[in-house]
């Protein structure tokens, strides 16, 4: 016997839309986790001024979206079926149902519906915990929360006896999975056009240029020469390798700006503090005052010792950094994806800050970083 045919051997009254009162037709779910008939539900709101859940009365500040409950749509066509051979049956006298082997069978089935019932009540806990971090003012804080409960959803560990049910439940998983990832998508959106406010107007140094690098366009595009020459060992501001800082240092306050990497290959984009290491030999880390990322080749990485592998797909094209000093905080952004990358936490800043850069040119490039 199939895992759906033991659930519609529950009572019928399990599977009843408390607004019509019969076997759910198109059964939706409300954002409390209530389920009723789609056409019931859109008909007792738009009989009413206020939108509440007619199970629980829970208010909504706004006429939620709803899509259709699939395990209970595909277990009430079941009900509905059960019901007409019923019908049918009750005119041949000669069918005798056994209490007994019913009372075996609805003893089996109790089991599997208490464990399918956990893993829904599970996957409606994490649905509120959606609800409550949409509600947080602080967009960071709720998209480092999404993730944890992003990772902790393992489809693995869904246990049900069968394989229809499995299927079913991993299609729900993955619903919701989607929805995470709109969710993170607009909230990210949200949080850049937050960040947009304190946007700054960045332009390179020349005096910092390392490995011959050449400054356009009134100090706003990066050009890597052809033929590379190191700095001066004398030259203590500028840098022996093809790197480069922003002209405008800083010491307080919240900063955004963003770079266009392009499909270029050799890249970094960052924060630097004032006193880092210039000669090339000290590590690109927070421990030496670089918060950066990059790309080599087709990898990109945080860096660090040991860095970190980050695994960016689509390529980002444009690059979003934030800078917030009081909150030792520097984060960063692929703006046409509108995704979180990276962030360096609970930094405790000290000195002068500037936007940091490193391009190198490689045959397939133009061998330029706009701002």
């Amino acid at each position: 016997m199939s895992a759906f045919s033991v659930f519609a051997s529950l009572p019928e009254d399990q599977f009843l839309c408390s607004i019509c009162l019969d076997i759910f037709t198109d059964p939706v779910t409300t954002p409390c986790g209530h389920n009723f008939c789609r056409t019931c539900l859109s008909q007792h709101w738009d009989d009413n001024e206020l939108c509440h859940c007619p199970r629980c009365n829970k208010r909504f500040p706004s006429r939620p979206d709803f899509c259709t409950n699939t395990i209970i749509s595909e277990i009430s066509v079941q009900v509905k079926r059960r019901k007409l051979e019923v019908m049918e049956d009750e005119g041949k006298p000669w069918r005798v149902m056994c209490d007994i082997c019913t009372h075996k069978s609805q003893e089996k089935m109790q089991a599997i519906v208490g464990k399918l019932q956990e893993e829904i009540t599970e996957l409606q806990r994490k649905d509120t915990q959606l609800q409550e971090l949409s509600q947080n003012q602080d967009s960071l804080r709720m998209l480092q929360s999404l993730q944890t409960i992003s990772d902790q959803t393992d489809c693995s560990q869904i246990r049900v006896y069968s394989d229809l049910c499995v299927q079913t439940v991993r299609r729900a998983v993955s619903h919701i999975m989607d929805v995470f990832g709109a969710e993170l998508r607009t909230l990210t959106n949200i949080e850049l056009s937050r960040l947009r406010q304190y946007k700054e107007l960045v332009t390179f140094d020349p005096s910092t240029a390392g490995g011959n690098l050449v400054v356009s366009d009134f100090g706003k595009r990066l050009k890597h020469p052809k033929i590379i020459y190191s700095s001066s060992s004398d030259d203590t501001e500028r840098f022996h390798l093809p790197m480069i800082l922003g002209t405008k240092g800083f010491s307080s306050g919240r900063h955004y700006w963003e770079v266009q990497v392009g499909m270029r290959n050799i890249w970094d984009v960052g924060v630097a503090a004032e006193t880092a290491d210039r000669s090339g030999r000290a590590a690109l880390k927070k421990e030496n005052g670089f918060f950066a990322i990059g790309k080599r080749g087709f990898d990109y990485q945080v860096h660090g010792t040991p860095y970190k592998v980050l695994h960016l797909c689509p390529r980002p094209r444009n690059l979003g950094v934030y800078l917030d000093y009081e909150e030792g905080r520097v984060s960063f952004y692929d703006v046409g994806e509108k995704q979180h990358i990276h962030s360096f936490l609970g930094v405790e800043f000290t000195g002068k800050l500037f936007p940091y850069f490193y391009l190198y040119r490689c045959k397939q490039d133009d061998g330029s970083l706009p701002l």
